[in-house]
């Protein structure tokens, strides 16, 4: 397993340089290349103000799956309430319907713009978990500069698509915390809620 100076290393040499490790999983390369082919910029990332009304219209939408999901991320956020963890409800455009989280981990998340209205799609906020669980249709973990943008780096994302009866993604869930405190047993928990 590659350690957090080790991420910072090739995620640097990519940005400076151009060049991917091959330590580098195949899916967050790929997702760099496409960051970069865009013109997202890894240091100072734009982020639209929320758009209360769209954030309803998605919410009104997705009423069953917020339904479902609400019971779940409380039971999971009792689990994991001392791991100073953030649980995440996406739609199955990337915009955040719900989070649940200590005050702390909630204040953290607004110095990224992940709140409720956000929209966290690869295209716009660069190579995230729930963007690439949304865009690849599979459960994934980043964990510090595996993300694009600088503004992730202290950040794990451990991110699984949810689906709807006829199997398509309706949304995802995502558990975020400290890049330091990573797990890998964090994916496993939340593709079982998923």
């Amino acid at each position: 397993m590659i350690d957090l100076q080790e991420r910072k290393k090739i995620w640097q040499r990519f940005i400076e340089e151009g060049i991917l490790s091959k330590q580098l999983p195949p899916l967050i390369a790929h997702s760099w290349r496409d960051c970069r082919k865009k013109g997202i910029d890894p240091w100072h990332r734009k982020n639209l103000p929320v758009d209360l009304e769209n954030l309803n219209r998605s919410r009104q939408k997705n009423r069953l799956l917020l339904q479902v999901a609400g019971p779940i991320m409380q039971s999971v956020h009792e689990i994991v309430r001392e791991s100073h963890s953030l649980l995440a409800l996406m739609d199955s455009s990337g915009c955040v319907l719900r989070t649940i989280g200590d005050d702390t981990i909630l204040q953290h998340s607004e110095n990224i713009f992940f709140h409720p209205g956000s929209v966290w799609r690869n295209d716009s906020v660069g190579t995230n978990g729930p963007g690439l669980a949304l865009e690849y249709d599979r459960p994934v973990q980043l964990i510090g500069a595996e993300h694009y943008c600088a503004d992730q780096h202290n950040w794990s994302c451990s991110a699984a698509p949810i689906h709807g009866n006829d199997g398509q993604v309706i949304g995802v869930l995502d558990l975020s915390g400290s890049a330091a405190a990573a797990h890998p047993h964090t994916l496993a928990l939340v593709v079982a809620c998923a």
